[in-house]
């Protein structure tokens, strides 16, 4: 059951976890602006837990921090930028590489690393330097291309610099919902 206006559950839902900072219209955001996070019972603060400044920020792209129309609002931008002149350092965590990062690399020049390509590098964006690279072996990637073309999926092939669909794939992007990234692929 919800809690009511004021109040916190018991038990948070699975979908708050400890440590994200809510947004000034959440219910549970404390009244001086100074303190975010999840409530615990019993602090004297009104049910909000005092967080300590962030040692890290790592930030999805899509969905996350671009917006729908894929760009990053200056509002935002800004934001991350007066973050990042407290000390905390800022990262890109995308599927996307290096190569397509290309635009927003250069918008938020202050962003230092990208954990890229779903995990499998993670680069400094200020040296280039790759710091961890894991790719597939390539009796895997093969395996997954195959069973791509066969379930008839869009298979979509990441390289620590380049990304690489089939023709036949990008004729049909607005068919497989993936047309907002033709400038990627094209």
């Amino acid at each position: 059951m919800p809690a009511g206006k004021g109040e916190y559950p018991q038990r948070l839902p699975a979908y708050y976890p400890m440590g994200f900072a809510f947004s000034s219209s959440h219910p549970w955001y404390h009244k001086t602006g100074k303190c975010y996070g999840a409530p615990q019972r019993g602090n004297g603060m009104g049910g909000i837990r005092v967080m300590t400044a962030p040692r890290l920020l790592a930030l999805d792209m899509d969905g996350t921090l671009l917006n729908s129309r894929k760009h990053v609002s200056p509002r935002t931008a800004e934001a991350l930028e007066r973050l990042t002149a407290t000390g905390v350092p800022l990262c890109f965590c995308t599927g996307r590489n290096v190569g397509e990062l290309g635009p927003y690399i250069e918008a938020l020049s202050f962003i230092q690393y990208g954990v890229l390509v779903s995990g499998a590098v993670v680069r400094d964006l200020f040296t280039g330097e790759v710091i961890s690279i894991r790719p597939l072996e390539l009796q895997s990637a093969l395996e997954v291309a195959k069973t791509g073309m066969i379930e008839d999926a869009m298979v979509h092939v990441l390289c620590v610099k380049e990304s690489f669909v089939t023709f036949r794939d990008l004729a049909r992007l607005e068919e497989v919902h993936m047309d907002v990234y033709r400038p990627l692929y094209e």
